[in-house]
C-alpha cells in the first residue's frame, strides 16, 4: 500500500475561504481514490462540511491511466528532466519547459512587429539567483531589447543592453538614446539629444544628430554618420552593414501552444489531485487552491467577481484550454523554489487584478499565449512574469513596472515604461536534456551554440542567437 500527499481543496464560507490539505492514495483492493485520507492511506467519509472536494466522478479526468506511476513526473519533481514532451523533430528545445523559456525569453523585450512608446522606455536587469532587483551585492546584468520593425519613442530610450531595430521605415529619438552593449539598426537614424552607445555601432542606413553622440567600440554604417560632435572610440569604418532580425518570428520557429495544450489534454496528472478542468471556470466567491510538482489541465480560468488564489509549491506546468479571464482577482503564488509555466490557447483578459509571483524572482513564472487577440494590462501597481504572445499585440495604457520579459507582436505604451528583466531565466533550461541534433541556434541549452547541426562552443558572435556574443565559448548577453 502506498499513499501520495496531496493538498488540493476548495473551502467556500460565503466571502472568506482556506484552503484544506488532502491525501490521495491506494486501497487494499488496488483502487485509488482523491480526498481526504488517514495515515495508512484509506480514505475518510466525514470531511467537514464546509470543504467542497472537487469532483471526482469524472472518470475520464481524475481516474489514473493504467501506465500511470505511484510519483508522478519524478524527474522534474526533483528539478530537472523534460516536463513537455511534443515529439516535436524541428524545436528540440520544446520538449523540456526550462528550455523554452530560456529560449523564449533571452531578450528583456521582443517584438515581431512594432514598439511604441509615448513616453521613455527604461529596461535593468538582475540575476534572482544572486540578488533581488532592489538591493544586493551582486552587479547588474544585461537587459537587451530586439524590435523586428519599427521603433517609436516620444521620450528617451535606456537599454541595459543590446539594442536592434530592424524595421525600414526611420526612427527618431526624441529623447536621449543610451545603451550599454550595441546598437545594431537598418533604418535611418535621427537623434535630438545626446546619444552614448557603450558597445559598437553597426548602422546599415543613415545617422543624424543635432547633439554629441559617442561610440565606445567600433563604428560599422552603410551611409553617412553626422552629430555634432561625433566621438567613436574605437575605429569608424564605412562599408557595406547587414543586421538580422533581433527576434525569431519565423512562423516555423513559434512555439505551437496549441499542440502543448492538446497533447495535455490527453496526458496530465489531475488524476492525482482529484482535479476537474472546470474547477476554476467559473469563480464568484473566494478560493483557495494549492498545485503540488505536476501537469495539470484546465477548461478555463475564469473570475468574474471573486477572488482565486492558487498556491504553487513545487514545478507546474498548467495548460488552459480557453482563456484566463479576470473581472476578480486572480492571484498565483509560488513558494521558494517552485516555478510554474502556464499555457493558454486563447489570450489573457486581464481587466481585474491578476499577480503571477514574485517580482524578486521573475523567471520563475512563464505565460505563453497562443491566441492573437490583443492583451491590454491595467490597474496594476507592478506586474509579475515572462509574456509570451508572439501573435498578439500587448497595451499598457498606464504606467506599470514589468517584473520579467515580454515576447510579443506588437508593443504599445501609453507612458512609460520600466522593464526589469530576469537573467536567471537564461539558465532555466541549463538542466534540461540536450538535443540529439538542432537546426536553429536557439534549439541548444546551457549558451551552446548550434554548430553543424550539433550542440557545442561558439566560437564568434555569429553563432549566437539574436543579440547574444561568443563570451569564452559560450553565448551569453552582455552589458558594459
Amino acid at each position: 500500500m502506498t499513499t501520495q500527499t496531496r493538498c488540493f481543496a476548495i473551502v467556500a464560507i460565503a466571502a472568506a475561504s482556506t484552503a484544506a490539505c488532502a491525501a490521495s492514495g491506494t486501497g487494499d483492493d488496488g483502487s485509488r481514490f482523491a480526498g481526504p485520507a488517514d495515515a495508512g492511506g484509506h480514505p475518510v467519509t466525514d470531511a467537514p462540511a464546509d470543504v467542497a472536494l472537487l469532483d471526482t466522478s469524472m472518470s475520464d479526468v481524475v481516474t489514473p491511466p493504467p501506465d500511470a506511476p505511484d510519483e508522478p513526473d519524478a524527474d522534474f519533481c526533483t528539478g530537472s528532466g523534460p516536463i513537455v514532451v511534443v515529439g516535436d523533430t524541428v524545436n528540440q528545445y520544446s520538449t523540456c519547459t526550462g528550455a523554452i523559456a530560456a529560449a523564449s525569453f533571452a531578450n528583456a523585450l521582443c517584438t515581431c512587429h512594432d514598439a511604441t512608446f509615448a513616453g521613455y522606455l527604461r529596461t535593468r536587469g538582475f540575476d534572482s539567483g544572486l540578488n533581488p532587483p532592489d538591493g544586493g551585492t551582486s552587479a547588474p546584468t544585461a537587459a537587451p531589447v530586439g524590435i523586428n520593425n519599427r521603433y517609436l519613442s516620444g521620450g528617451f530610450t535606456d537599454i541595459a543592453g543590446a539594442f536592434a531595430i530592424t524595421g525600414y521605415d526611420p526612427t527618431i529619438f526624441a529623447g536621449y538614446l543610451k545603451t550599454a552593449d550595441d546598437l545594431r539598426t537598418v533604418s535611418d537614424l535621427t537623434f535630438v539629444g545626446y546619444s552614448r552607445i557603450a558597445g559598437d555601432g553597426w548602422l546599415a542606413g543613415s545617422m543624424f544628430s543635432l547633439g554629441p553622440v559617442t561610440f565606445d567600440g567600433d563604428l560599422h554604417h552603410k551611409s553617412f554618420a553626422i552629430a555634432t560632435p561625433l566621438d567613436v572610440k574605437g575605429s569608424n569604418q564605412q562599408g557595406l552593414v547587414t543586421v538580422a532580425p533581433p527576434c525569431n518570428c519565423d512562423p516555423a520557429a513559434l512555439l505551437d501552444v496549441g499542440k502543448l495544450i492538446d497533447d495535455a489534454k490527453q496526458s496530465n496528472d489531475n488524476w492525482a489531485i482529484g482535479l476537474d478542468p472546470a474547477a476554476f471556470s467559473n469563480i464568484l466567491g473566494s478560493v483557495d487552491a494549492t498545485l503540488p510538482c505536476g501537469r495539470f489541465f484546465l477548461n478555463s480560468i475564469n473570475v468574474p467577481l471573486g477572488l482565486l488564489t492558487l498556491h504553487v509549491t513545487g514545478r507546474v506546468a498548467l495548460f488552459i484550454d480557453s482563456d484566463i479571464t479576470t473581472l476578480g482577482k486572480l492571484s498565483v503564488d509560488l513558494t521558494p523554489g517552485a516555478q510554474i509555466d502556464i499555457f493558454v490557447r486563447g489570450t489573457l483578459h486581464l481587466t481585474g487584478e491578476a499577480g503571477f509571483g514574485d517580482k524578486a524572482h521573475p523567471a520563475a513564472t512563464r505565460i505563453y499565449v497562443g491566441g492573437s487577440q490583443d492583451i491590454t494590462l491595467v490597474g496594476y501597481d507592478h506586474f509579475v512574469g515572462n509574456i509570451y504572445a508572439p501573435l498578439a499585440k500587448l497595451y499598457m495604457p498606464g504606467y506599470i513596472p514589468l517584473y520579467g520579459a515580454l515576447f510579443v507582436k506588437d508593443y504599445i505604451s501609453g507612458s512609460y515604461t520600466d522593464l526589469n528583466y530576469d537573467s536567471a531565466i537564461t539558465r532555466a533550461g541549463d538542466d534540461c536534456p540536450p538535443p540529439p541534433h538542432c537546426t536553429q541556434c536557439n534549439g541548444c541549452t546551457g549558451g551552446q551554440a548550434c554548430v553543424g547541426g550539433a550542440c557545442g562552443t561558439c566560437t564568434t558572435n555569429d553563432e549566437c542567437c539574436g543579440l547574444m556574443k561568443c563570451v569564452a565559448g559560450t553565448c551569453q548577453n552582455v552589458i558594459h
